[in-house]
């Protein structure tokens, strides 16, 4: 019987022992996903054709569109990223239409979506952010509202803006959205004279891949 009785202790401790094990591989794999480093592959341009594999989308900008500023060098924005900056990856602007439209990437110090935290407070950050990079920039920011936009087929959370720049009286209207992966965020970007305006600046321009 003590026999028995020892052996049975014995199976119980390797088994808790094994439970301690497994729970904290469990626990390194989730802790590693949430705030572990992506990956993050730069997008590319040519040709008026902007391409992230990363985030799986892509753009097609029409004869009418400038681009003024693409990515051109993915190692040095490799150092930006990992330095917290963030980096323009494509800016194109219409004369004609008088839109604006652009993508930014940046890197987030956790998983958003993994983590399960509230995505309210990451946007009450942004939120600041993009009003004051408004203002510092020359701009009279008259509103700011959290809105919603699909883009490329996802849902994407983000924030209206209507105001207007410093000694002009016209009224205009930016738009940014972002979307997460892994510990990266982007951020569609556009400025019209009317809302509508701006949206499709980025909904007739970015396409999943």
């Amino acid at each position: 019987m003590k026999q028995s009785s020892g052996m049975t202790k014995t199976l119980i401790f390797i088994l808790s022992a094994g439970l301690v094990l497994v729970g904290g591989f469990l626990f390194y794999k989730r802790y590693k996903k949430i705030y572990g480093k992506s990956e993050y592959i730069s997008g590319s341009y040519s040709n008026k054709e902007y391409k992230n594999d990363y985030f799986g989308i892509q753009a097609s900008l029409g004869p009418n569109w400038d681009v003024t500023k693409y990515i051109y060098d993915g190692e040095a924005e490799k150092k930006a990223l990992d330095n917290k900056q963030m980096v323009n990856e494509l800016y194109a602007q219409n004369i004609k239409s008088v839109q604006v439209v652009g993508f930014f990437v940046q890197q987030t110090p956790y998983n958003v979506k993994e983590s399960g935290k509230d995505i309210n407070k990451m946007l009450d950050l942004l939120k600041g952010t993009f009003q004051k990079q408004m203002e510092e920039s020359g701009y009279k920011v008259d509103s700011i509202e959290r809105d919603s936009l699909t883009i490329a087929g996802e849902n994407c959370e983000g924030f209206k803006i209507v105001g207007s720049m410093q000694g002009n009286p016209t009224k205009l209207s930016l738009v940014q959205y972002y979307v997460f992966k892994g510990n990266y965020m982007g951020a569609y970007t556009a400025s019209s004279t009317t809302e509508d305006k701006a949206k499709k600046a980025i909904t007739q321009t970015f396409v999943k891949q």
